[in-house]
């Protein structure tokens, strides 16, 4: 390997290195899915937030552990999360609902957040198209006449009368409401009801609003977006001092360098082989063969009549949509030109345009008309 090469890879790691301690926030650069609030795509959170914040609910985005949000919180919602909790998160949750939080966990596999909970899942089969599912009568359902979902995946419980049913199907339960402590907790196993494409569907709008409506007034509502692969931690590049960040642009400017002045080349360059070019004229002469072949004589017309207009316009400082009459005028002051015979070739154009039959020699005269008009002095 040539000294040439093993500078370019020593140049190819450190720009590496350099872009991971650059990055900010852990999470950018990637695209959120599963209902990240951040996401805008079909599977996105995003109109889920902008609702709740349009109705005054105040949504917040949580980019730190649940463990560190505190005692203002008052209304945890996770949706499909990417990452496991930590053991302090799940006891942290269990206290937070405890003492009369209210938590909304959306999602399809058995997570601990549904098993600290007594929440199981099973499936039933996949969907091959989204179906309207009627919901349990109750307070938290009220207004919902159907809902829309997309899942074969149902919740269960060893206990079967702990929670209570808030949309179910002859497979099982698909959301549920269960208190725990002084809170309360809104499993489902159909996160897709909060993302951006479904939302809108069906009444399920109302139905993502009206199961918070145990929601603490007053308290903090978060979005769990830490677990979507988002923190508002420090990276490492912010606790550098900046004569170490200095340093490091020096010995990257020092690589590029030395990159730059021990490069050799293997031969003499090669000269690129050039290619004929095209003439305007072969264009023009293309174009003329393909109307004339297919007679359109009238789009030839056009094409000129609009060609002479625009051009005219532009010398004219007037619109190319200029009345005829307007132009016209405009000309023969400007041009010392004759109105009358300006207007008359005009005229004469737009008639031959409205009319079915249009020879050659006509169109030939025309073009020659044109052509001497915006000659004229």
């Amino acid at each position: 390997m040539n000294k040439g090469r093993i500078l370019s890879l020593v140049c190819a790691i450190t720009a590496i290195v350099l872009l991971l301690l650059l990055g900010g926030k852990q999470g950018d650069g990637t695209v959120p899915v599963n209902n990240s609030v951040h996401s805008t795509s079909r599977w996105g959170g995003k109109v889920y937030y902008l609702l709740l914040e349009k109705l005054g609910c105040r949504p917040s985005i949580a980019e730190v552990k649940l463990s560190c949000l505190g005692m203002e919180a008052g209304t945890v919602i996770i949706l499909s999360p990417l990452t496991p909790y930590d053991s302090d998160e799940l006891i942290w949750l269990r206290s937070f609902v405890h003492r009369g939080g209210v938590l909304l966990v959306a999602d399809i596999e058995n997570n601990d957040v549904f098993r600290i909970f007594g929440f199981t899942v099973k499936a039933t089969g996949d969907l091959a198209s989204p179906e309207e599912v009627a919901p349990v009568p109750s307070a938290s359902t009220a207004g919902v006449a159907k809902a829309m979902v997309k899942t074969g995946i149902r919740l269960t419980s060893e206990d079967k009368g702990a929670f209570e049913p808030l949309l179910a199907d002859g497979r099982g339960t698909i959301m549920a409401m269960k208190s725990y402590g002084s809170g309360k907790v809104i499993a489902t196993t159909a996160p897709e009801i909060f993302s951006n494409e479904m939302i809108r569907r069906a009444d399920n709008a109302i139905l993502s609003v009206h199961c918070l409506r145990t929601a603490p007034p007053g308290k903090a509502l978060f979005f769990d977006e830490y677990h979507h692969g988002f923190s508002d931690e420090k990276s490492f590049l912010s606790i550098i001092p900046l004569s170490v960040k200095l340093l490091l642009l020096q010995v990257i400017i020092l690589i590029l360098m030395l990159l730059y002045s021990v490069s050799r080349r293997c031969s003499a360059p090669v000269p690129l082989s050039a290619e004929a070019g095209r003439g305007s004229f072969e264009y023009v002469a293309t174009m003329a063969g393909i109307y004339q072949k297919a007679q359109a004589r009238h789009s030839v017309l056009s094409m000129l009549v609009r060609n002479f207009r625009r051009t005219m316009a532009r010398l004219l400082g007037i619109s190319p949509e200029s009345p005829d009459e307007v132009l016209a005028e405009r000309m023969a002051e400007r041009l010392q030109a004759d109105q009358g015979k300006i207007g008359a070739v005009l005229a004469e154009c737009q008639t031959r345009l409205k009319g079915k039959a249009l020879d050659e020699k006509t169109l030939l005269g025309l073009a020659k008309k044109l052509a001497a008009a915006g000659k004229e002095e």
